[in-house]
């Protein structure tokens, strides 16, 4: 049995005491907290600049209640530039959108389908991973919001039932 710990002795050292070990052994876990670390500081970047968002809708129903759920520009720092269809078809403004897109006039776009009540199609196009966090963060539940309140009104859903129907929760932290 002493035979059989003393090899296991001698592999345990040969192996710790080798370079690649050791490297192993300080870089690795360096890797992964920057696998897990770089992402969510990417996500956060940009964060703090104003960004103004190009919006295609063709109804023209969406676009003032969806700035009324976005509230206050100042808390956010979105702005939306309305971009008219002008007698012309829906892919000429998306060309548009896109053009002002790469040229940096919009950070990204958002196209609101003619039928959004019904089939919640919302295209976004963006060019920057920023612009996905902006889109999660802000857009989706103002839209969600918007989309919400022209199917109440719609359905003929009294206001006072809206308002109740959507109130959030009332949170209170103790410390």
């Amino acid at each position: 049995m002493s035979k059989t710990l003393t090899v296991v002795r001698m592999e345990y050292l040969v192996r710790v005491r080798a370079k690649s070990f050791i490297i192993g052994t300080l870089i690795g876990p360096l890797l992964m907290s920057l696998v897990i670390v770089l992402p969510v500081l990417l996500a956060d970047t940009g964060g703090g600049e104003a960004r103004t968002v190009g919006v295609i809708d063709p109804s023209g129903r969406f676009l003032e209640p969806l700035q009324e759920a976005l509230g206050d520009p100042a808390d956010h720092r979105i702005t939306l530039l309305p971009i008219s269809l002008r007698e012309r078809p829906l892919a000429e403004a998306v060309a548009e959108l896109k053009e002002k897109i790469v040229s940096e006039a919009v950070h990204s776009g958002l196209v609101i389908e003619q039928g959004f009540l019904q089939t919640r199609q919302v295209a976004f196009y963006n060019k920057s991973v920023s612009a996905l966090v902006m889109r999660d963060d802000f857009l989706r539940p103002a839209l969600n919001r918007a989309l919400r309140a022209g199917r109440f009104a719609t359905a003929g859903v009294p206001d006072s039932l809206h308002t109740y129907l959507t109130a959030p929760a009332e949170w209170t932290s103790i410390a």
